[in-house]
């Protein structure tokens, strides 16, 4: 309900979605299920049926897809609603972030990628023959560029948004990104090939081969140390050669290490083992995983 302070009227509205946060533009304007609450005036200006608000920056220009989700909409308290873009859809961006993504596409495949700022109210090209499949960790968000059906080259997304920066690496379009430290973590690989657990440093200078694929991937707090499961087995990321396999887990053992980075303690539940154990993750295993100290048993 939006009240009049001064004539005592009210006008009932609802919100959009409750599940978002609400957009709110710069004047105090906000989005509502029936269009644009204007609260210096305590009306509403009703948007046509279809029209799709995105999660906006508070403070800058509200922004819409139109009801075919393709041409991008700006408004602002002085302006009004203008067309920013058009044949694109929203591909990523967040309320506190001062950029939003957008890709056109012809195909529903790839695209060309686009970035909305509010600072200068327009679309700018940031790359092409990008998927329109997109990921993120819980710091970043990546692109996948020259695509095939299973793979692309990951492309690190700045903090503005305003390039990309490549690591080096082909990952899976379905991959989850584990960051730690410098470095993040994903499964990658050929089309034709098996895939593969990948770690790329997020400077850009260089990925490599971990080993298997994994099923759950750990980092130690600084990013030194990167344990996997993979294949009912515990292994070890080993940095100058092959991954080492610590231990059998067999059914969903918890996997911890310690805040110094230095301990790695895990349960095992496999046939008629039962029990946590232990590993030093000392200076020579940072070496070499086969360095490592064996499992020695805790409770």
């Amino acid at each position: 309900m939006i009240a009049d302070l001064a004539s005592g009227t009210t006008t009932n509205v609802s919100f959009y979605d409750t599940s978002v946060p609400l957009p709110i533009g710069s004047d105090g304007d906000f989005v509502v299920g029936e269009g644009i609450a204007h609260l210096d005036t305590a009306s509403v200006q009703t948007l046509p049926a279809g029209w799709v608000p995105l999660c906006n920056r508070v403070g800058d220009p509200l922004l819409f897809l139109d009801p075919t989700r393709t041409i991008l909409q700006e408004y602002g308290p002085g302006s009004g609603m203008r067309t920013v873009g058009q044949g694109l859809r929203t591909v990523q961006g967040s309320c506190f972030e001062s950029f939003e993504l957008l890709l056109s596409t012809d195909d529903g495949v790839r695209g060309t990628l686009w970035q909305y700022a509010s600072g200068a109210g327009t679309v700018i090209k940031v790359a092409e023959d990008v998927s329109t499949k997109t990921s993120q960790s819980l710091l970043d968000h990546f692109i996948f560029q020259h695509p095939d059906l299973v793979s692309g080259d990951v492309l690190l997304v700045s903090r503005d948004g305003s390039t990309l920066r490549p690591l080096r690496a082909r990952a899976h379009l379905l991959t989850e990104f584990i960051e730690g430290g410098k470095r993040v973590a994903f499964t990658g690989g050929a089309a034709d090939g098996e895939p593969k657990l990948m770690v790329a440093s997020l400077d850009g200078s260089g990925a490599r081969v971990v080993g298997p694929a994994a099923d759950r991937v750990t980092f130690s707090p600084e990013g030194a140390h990167l344990i996997f499961e993979s294949r009912g087995l515990l292994w070890g990321e080993n940095p100058v050669g092959p991954a080492v396999a610590f231990d059998e887990l067999d059914r969903a053992g918890k996997v911890v290490i310690s805040g110094s980075g230095q301990y790695l303690l895990y349960s095992v539940v496999t046939g008629d083992r039962r029990g946590t154990y232990r590993i030093d993750l000392g200076p020579t295993c940072t070496a070499s995983a086969g360095s490592c100290t064996a499992p020695a048993a805790v409770f």
